[in-house]
């Protein structure tokens, strides 16, 4: 957001009633001057010209006018001031920062995920695989666990220790209604600082239903936009209902990637695509922070300065063929 205009130079702003006081000088004194020497007049003449002269004479001192007010400006440096976003510069003569991609499971835990999926429920089919995407993903991706209905029931923050992720995620059962706010912005509060340091994280969000607390999670799902974070979604049910819609809105909003899976094979191999997606994250580890930058403006001032000069000329020539 760029502030009002400033200058280097302030005080070079009182040049403008210099300059503007002596180009009005030289304007009433030399054109005396001028007519007086270079010019030829009948009595008729002056009375038929009279009119546009002093048309021209009031166009040329407005010009001259604005002529010194550019000056002034340009004299004075002016500039303005914006906020951007950029790498912050380490003192230190070499920084290391050693973090690992963030990977943040939620998952529905709601009564409906009880229901049978073949021989097995859905909750135990998705348990089983988030236990496989945990163990098989590489080891400088670190996890974390969300699992909720209404509210968020189980929760482990982001760790390297998947044991105990596999070991919270054993003790899942199905049960309660589906509410997706409180689960995703407890995930956001972690990933966060991954964003600010510019360190990969997704959440992969499993559920078989609608959100029970429409529209109230969409301010979260602006903060997910806002920072980066794609939300890959896993859908347990048929294509085309409204918490299969409402999952998908989810990925492409943030950017992730939607599944939509009827039976536990389709759920296996969607779980697979996406290890395949956590195995290609990459570290990256930068610090951003927003300045403010100053942007000079004495190009623009000058230019200004010339187009008035140029424009002067060229009526001062057209009118009298003359050049001031």
């Amino acid at each position: 957001m760029s502030r009002m205009l400033e200058f280097e130079h302030p005080e070079l702003i009182w040049l403008f009633p210099l300059l503007a006081s002596l180009l009005a000088l030289l304007h009433f004194k030399g054109y005396r001057l001028y007519i007086k020497y270079s010019s030829f007049y009948h009595p008729l003449t002056r009375y038929i010209e009279a009119g546009r002269r002093e048309d021209r004479r009031l166009l040329s001192l407005t010009l001259k006018v604005l002529l010194a007010a550019m000056v002034s400006l340009a004299a004075a440096n002016p500039y303005t001031t914006v906020r951007e976003r950029v790498r912050a510069e380490s003192s230190l003569h070499r920084l290391e920062v050693r973090a690992n991609p963030g990977i943040v499971v939620v998952l529905d835990s709601s009564g409906s995920m009880g229901d049978l999926m073949g021989a097995m429920t859905k909750i135990e089919a998705a348990k089983m695989a988030v236990a496989e995407l945990v163990e098989a993903s590489p080891e400088n991706v670190d996890f974390g666990l969300v699992v909720f209905e209404s509210q968020v029931k189980q929760a482990v923050p982001i760790t390297g220790n998947r044991t105990r992720i596999l070991e919270e995620l054993s003790r899942v059962e199905a049960g309660g209604g589906t509410g997706y706010g409180p689960a995703l912005s407890t995930a956001l509060i972690w990933l966060k600082p991954y964003r600010i340091f510019n360190v990969s994280c997704a959440v992969v969000l499993v559920s078989d239903g609608m959100p029970g607390d429409k529209p109230g999670y969409e301010s979260v799902l602006e903060e997910y936009v806002r920072l980066g974070i794609p939300i890959h979604t896993v859908y347990i049910g048929a294509g085309g209902e409204g918490g299969q819609r409402e999952a998908e809105m989810i990925a492409d909003e943030t950017g992730g990637n939607h599944y939509t899976v009827g039976t536990v094979e389709e759920l296996v191999e969607a779980f697979e695509s996406i290890g395949r997606r956590v195995g290609e994250l990459s570290l990256r580890t930068s610090i951003y922070v927003e300045v403010e930058v100053k942007k000079p403006l004495s190009r623009e001032a000058s230019l200004g300065v010339l187009a008035v000069l140029l424009t002067l000329w060229l009526a001062r020539f057209y009118f009298s063929r003359i050049v001031f």
